[in-house]
Order: structure tokens, then C-alpha cells, then sequence
């Protein structure tokens, strides 16, 4: 029997490679009658498999590469989801459970929506602590976004943003070398308990690919009738 060729470059044309290896064990094999037809039916389908992959992903004059092409047929934007178990308070304390008009903290309304809670009340306001890396595949030159979803309980702090600090500390620098990159998300101006999803953006290259980025949330002054719920957090880049 003859050798199955192996895709040396997964990258470069798998598909012709896939279809190229069928040819050759369907040519080289040797055996039994039914062993042959049970292995020519399987050859069948495994052609028609290839056949349907390669309407799927596409081909083109310089080879058609597979991985190429389902990467761009995903999207061309890179997400991360932050989860919010993982951040803390700003002063290293974990974020402890929420209590209506005492403490800011995690929030299960009736175990059917988890997140992050603010009183109306509270003062000082309470500063969330989080961090992500940024892919090393993101391209530099385009820029990020964070977005933040969550909602208002209350009506009468339309105009409430959240206020950010972004840091970003990168191989080769030193670690507090960064200043302050953050700002202002857009208002949680949603009706009452209704989620929105608001953004605050870096310019290119303020938060390089490889680096961690370290950031803070709260809900600024705005935030004195309502109480206010983080449900969210994601940051989109785009692949390089």
C-alpha cells in the first residue's frame, strides 16, 4: 500500500492535500472483495465530505487555504468576556454579597441575572478592579473597545456613565511606566432594569497586542437615585 501524503503546512491548500490523500489510498489499496467495497463506500462519502468543505470554506488561484478561510468566514474582530467573579475592589478586598442600602457587591436576582451591584447610597463609591491580556494576534494598528453592559434600577439617573482607568503594562517596560488611558463609557440610559450595552474606545496602539491590561470600574456621581447592576464586560479588537 501506498504512503498517505500528510499536509506538511496545514495552511497551504488542506483541502486539495485532504482530497489528494484519498486518491492515493483508493489507488494503492490492496485487499478482500468486501474489505474494497466497504472501503470504496467510505471513500465515497469522505469525497463528498470534502467535496461539501470545499463549497464551504472556498478556494482561490493562490491555493485555497483552509484555516484562512474559516478564520475569516468566523469574523474579523477579535472578543474576550471578562468574568466578574475575578475582579475585586480596587483595594484588593473581594467583592463580598450585596445588601440593599449598606453594601455594593454580587447581586443573584433570584438566581435569574448575576452581577455586580452599586447602592444609591454608598459612599465613597466602590471602585471594581479587573484585568485582561491583549492577544498577541490583535493588530496594533486598528483599536479596542470595552464594552460594558448593565443596567439602571431606578429612572431618575439617565445620564449616569461608568468611569474607567485602563493601565497597560508590556514585556520590556516598566510595570507602572503606563498613564492612565480610561474615561467615560457612554450613559446607561436605558429604561429601568433594562440592559444596555456601553462602550468606551482606545485609540490604536494605546492597549498593544501581548500587553495586560489592568482597568478599574464604577459607576460615576451621576448614580444618587437609582441603584445600578453590571451584568458584563467585553473587550473587541480586531485579528491582525
Amino acid at each position: 500500500m501506498g504512503s498517505i501524503p500528510s499536509p506538511s503546512n496545514p495552511g497551504a491548500g488542506a483541502v486539495e492535500q485532504l482530497a489528494s490523500a484519498i486518491v492515493t489510498v483508493e489507488t494503492n489499496y490492496t485487499g478482500g472483495a468486501n474489505e474494497q467495497a466497504n472501503l470504496g463506500a467510505a471513500m465515497l462519502q469522505a469525497e463528498a465530505d470534502v467535496d461539501a468543505l470545499q463549497a464551504l470554506v472556498g478556494t482561490d488561484d493562490s491555493g485555497g487555504d483552509l484555516v484562512t478561510r474559516v478564520g475569516a468566514l468566523e469574523t474579523a474582530d477579535g472578543e474576550i468576556w471578562v468574568q466578574l467573579k475575578d475582579l475585586t475592589w480596587d483595594t484588593g478586598a473581594a467583592i463580598a454579597p450585596f445588601v440593599d442600602n449598606t453594601t455594593d457587591g454580587f447581586t443573584a436576582a433570584s438566581t435569574e441575572s448575576q452581577g455586580i451591584r452599586w447602592n444609591n447610597s454608598t459612599a465613597p463609591r466602590l471602585v471594581a478592579a479587573g484585568e485582561f491580556h491583549v492577544p498577541t494576534s490583535w493588530d496594533d494598528t486598528a483599536g479596542i473597545t470595552m464594552h460594558f453592559q448593565g443596567c439602571r434600577i431606578g429612572a431618575a439617573d439617565a445620564a449616569m456613565v461608568g468611569t474607567v482607568t485602563a493601565f497597560a503594562q508590556a514585556v520590556g517596560t516598566e510595570f507602572d511606566a503606563d498613564s492612565d488611558a480610561g474615561g467615560n463609557t457612554t450613559a446607561f440610559n436605558g429604561a429601568t432594569k433594562v440592559i444596555t450595552d456601553e462602550t468606551l474606545a482606545f485609540a490604536a496602539g494605546v492597549l498593544p497586542a501581548g500587553a495586560k491590561v489592568s482597568f478599574t470600574f464604577t459607576p460615576d456621581a451621576a448614580l444618587d437615585g437609582d441603584d445600578f447592576i453590571l451584568t458584563g464586560i467585553r473587550i473587541v479588537g480586531t485579528v491582525a
